[in-house]
């Protein structure tokens, strides 16, 4: 069964449960899942995001590649 499917079998089933008490643990269950799936960026993550991107947009950022990192890796572990 496909996701779409199921989604309108549970809306179908909702629609006919006339059942407060049923319906309002359904919820509470839905609401949780969704609140799940949720992330809030914090203040000071937006605001280091910002500061990053500033430094690539003006080239001040230093990027390494994976093979130069491999090579100082290796190197610092000779010592």
């Amino acid at each position: 069964m496909t996701t779409l499917s199921l989604k309108k079998k549970i809306t179908e089933a909702l629609n006919s449960i006339d059942d407060d008490e049923f319906l309002k643990g359904i919820y509470t269950i839905m609401n949780n899942k969704i609140k799940d799936n949720e992330f809030e960026y914090s203040d000071e993550l937006i605001a280091e995001l910002d500061r990053r991107s500033e430094l690539i947009e003006t080239g001040k950022a230093k990027f390494y590649t994976v093979e130069e990192v491999r090579k100082k890796i290796l190197a610092n572990l000779s010592k």
